[in-house]
């Protein structure tokens, strides 16, 4: 059973009338890659600060490790490190003395201080310029600084808002790897904010959609996918070999009598169904059943983008239709 890390129990934050988060219900588990996505406003910063503390929720509960981020402050921030997205450090100090500065800060042994610099500075690619201005850096070169800022107190939490904005391709695909890497091999829980929705697809185990403050759906991107195939119908197309003799005829009555629900149709070498379930894996299975050659399945997955996109318009014709 995974251990939950992270738990939002009813949790509400208001401004005066403004509602930033709403009746929050949410679980994170020990050493996933979670995403916060959501639009300029949705919640998203407002749910990563009451996670570190710096926000106490209107009502509800949060837990972080067992413990509140505000009566048990000190003991949860130790365990929490933050990428924010906008970085600063001393430009006139190098990257090994701004970590350095931050290590004591961080009350780091000083018998241990240099070797975890030196390690991190190795973790994220920067030893060969350890000693260079941190005001001479890219800023991909600061945002890997930034996170080696971060891992300084060694957390079990890693918390990045918006990690990749103004990184080029290849700085974006390595802070990603970086990413990975720290999640795989240390265990690490990872909350990523991002609107670059095609970057969090890659990484994360789930992601959580907030619009106007409210969770609107949570799962992994294949969960989401399956969730809205059974509200615009699912699609799946099977192809077989072009030699095979296969009598559509009678298939075509199998299917309709096995699975009620679905439209068919058959075009060359190919049967095209449409479901108001997610029945793929089924479907596959069943004409395998039947000897149908199958050389070729395709599946109207919804990608990350898509997804978004149907649960966003959703709360703004929801919205509308409530103020009419």
């Amino acid at each position: 059973m995974q251990e939950t890390i992270i738990e939002f129990q009813s949790v509400s934050k208001r401004y005066g009338n403004h509602h930033a988060v709403q009746d929050l219900d949410l679980q994170i588990t020990k050493g996933e890659i979670f995403g916060l996505l959501g639009p300029n406003g949705a919640g998203k910063t407002t749910t990563m600060f009451m996670i570190l503390g710096l926000i106490e929720p209107t009502q509800g509960q949060i837990n972080v490790m067992g413990r509140s981020p505000y009566r048990s402050a000190i003991h949860v921030k130790r365990e929490i490190g933050y990428l924010a997205d906008t970085i600063g450090f001393y430009e006139q100090m190098s990257a090994k003395d701004n970590l350095s500065f931050i290590a004591r800060l961080n009350q780091v042994p000083s018998q241990h201080l240099d070797r975890r610099v030196e390690d991190l500075l190795d973790l994220v690619g920067l030893s060969n310029v350890a000693n260079k201005k941190a005001g001479t850096y890219s800023r991909g070169m600061k945002q890997r600084l930034g996170i080696a800022q971060a891992l300084i107190k060694r957390p079990q939490i890693l918390i990045m808002d918006e990690p990749t904005l103004g990184l080029d391709p290849r700085g974006v695909e390595e802070l990603l790897n970086l990413v990975q890497q720290l999640n795989q091999q240390y265990g690490m829980t990872v909350i990523i904010s991002s609107h670059q929705l095609d970057q969090v697809q890659k990484i994360c185990d789930r992601v959580g959609i907030f619009v106007h403050g409210k969770l609107q759906a949570i799962g992994s991107i294949k969960e989401l996918s399956e969730q809205l195939s059974l509200q615009l119908g699912h699609n799946c197309i099977i192809k077989w070999h072009k030699e095979a003799t296969v009598d559509t005829e009678a298939l075509d009555g199998l299917l309709r009598s096995r699975f009620a629900s679905s439209q068919t149709s058959w075009e060359q070498n190919s049967l095209s169904i449409t479901t108001t379930e997610y029945l793929t894996p089924q479907l596959v299975a069943w004409c395998s059943s039947q000897g149908l050659p199958i050389m070729q399945v395709q599946s109207n997955e919804l990608t990350l983008q898509e997804i978004y996109g149907k649960y966003f318009e959703n709360e703004k014709s929801r919205t509308k239709s409530t103020a009419v």
